[in-house]
């Protein structure tokens, strides 16, 4: 799923404790902001020292305003 939780409607999470579906656009509209300014962004599984999650790096280019 890594290459696909960053478009839109897509979420990997259960529903929530409500019984509200997640709508999956928060990674999707990061990921639209990241491409606006020329950036990067991606996820890791997390998978040590006995824990577990994701990590998302988010890289956004310097601009030299002179």
């Amino acid at each position: 799923m890594n290459s696909q939780i960053f478009e839109s409607m897509v979420s990997i999470r259960p529903q929530g404790v409500n019984g509200k579906p997640h709508l999956g656009l928060g990674l999707y509209i990061a990921r639209l902001v990241t491409d606006f300014h020329h950036g990067s962004i991606k996820a890791s599984n997390i998978t040590e020292n006995n824990m577990s999650g994701v990590e998302i790096c988010l890289s956004l280019p310097l601009i030299d305003e002179k």
